[in-house]
């Protein structure tokens, strides 16, 4: 069963809000996650990450509309999920 977490967060956004340019910066922790999923507020997908390899990545969404924006990172046994604002 997949779990939200919510107290030992896996990942961070900087900056949030922001313009669309921003970078999550994910835990060095053992485990990275499976998939990196960016959804508008409506739940379309915008961008998605299969099997990252770092620990870091920058994200550039200056082209999307301002909004509020989720970011869920899947684990093998959890999901974590994020929102960021895009000014």
């Amino acid at each position: 069963m997949n779990r939200l977490s919510i107290r030992n967060s896996e990942f961070s956004i900087s900056p949030n809000p922001n313009n669309g340019e921003f970078k999550v910066l994910l835990s060095n922790t053992a485990e990275l996650p499976k998939l990196i999923t960016i959804l508008d507020y409506q739940g379309k997908e915008v961008k998605a990450i299969a099997n990252p390899g770092n620990y870091e990545y920058n994200f550039n969404l200056s082209n999307l509309s301002s909004g509020l924006y989720i970011i869920n990172a899947f684990y093998k046994d959890k999901t974590e999920t994020k929102r960021f604002v895009k000014n």
